[in-house]
């Protein structure tokens, strides 16, 4: 009889350990699809980085055309401004186009990785439930049964916490940034062709 019960505790204690132990090896799987989304993440934020740095050289251009144009007489101030509205209008529709295409290519393997960080959950959550039911009934080694039901809560809410801190809602607010970076853009180009038309040699 005893033997039983012996069996039988090292037998819970077994699968204890198993329930464990698959739920650790998902928290590693979890930390790696963690790590990919932290690497789409910084892709994203390096298309939105190029596109700020393109805005500052075409409201450099700009300002360089001002320079020039107040040199010159007004027929070719003139021209040079529209020129400079034509292009600097031109380049920030392209900038836009360029980083739009950039984030819609980052947008497929993205939701790929929402996909497998949800079903990393649903794979976790059951085996998770199933040991914490398992620990409820158990009756011997209260200690070790203490122990175990720490670690599979403890490993459950790592799993959740990875899967949860990124998703397609931080590429949302990528885009969000984009849209103020050209109103930004637009504003700034307003003021230096105020400043033209207040200082230019047409009189």
């Amino acid at each position: 009889m005893e033997s039983t019960t012996s069996s039988s505790s090292s037998t819970g204690l077994r699968a204890r350990d198993s329930s464990v132990g698959t739920l650790v090896e998902l928290e590693k799987l979890g930390s790696k699809l963690q790590l990919q989304m932290l690497e789409m993440e910084k892709n994203a934020n390096e298309v939105l980085s190029g596109l700020s740095n393109y805005i500052a050289f075409l409201l450099l251009y700009a300002m360089g055309g001002i320079i020039v144009s107040n040199k010159l007489n007004c027929w070719s101030a003139t021209l040079i401004m529209f020129v400079l509205t034509i292009t600097f209008t031109v380049g920030v529709v392209f900038a836009m186009k360029v980083a739009n295409l950039k984030l819609e290519r980052l947008e497929g393997p993205v939701e790929e990785l929402n996909r497998k960080k949800k079903f990393l959950v649903e794979e976790a959550r059951p085996i998770a439930d199933l040991e914490n039911k398992r620990i409820s009934k158990a009756v011997e080694d209260e200690e070790g049964v203490t122990l175990s039901m720490v670690r599979s809560e403890s490993v459950l809410s790592r799993i959740e916490t990875l899967t949860s801190s990124r998703d397609m809602a931080t590429f949302a607010s990528i885009n969000q940034e984009m849209i103020c970076y050209i109103i930004f853009c637009g504003i700034m180009y307003l003021v230096i062709v105020g400043i033209f038309f207040l200082f230019n040699n047409c009189s």
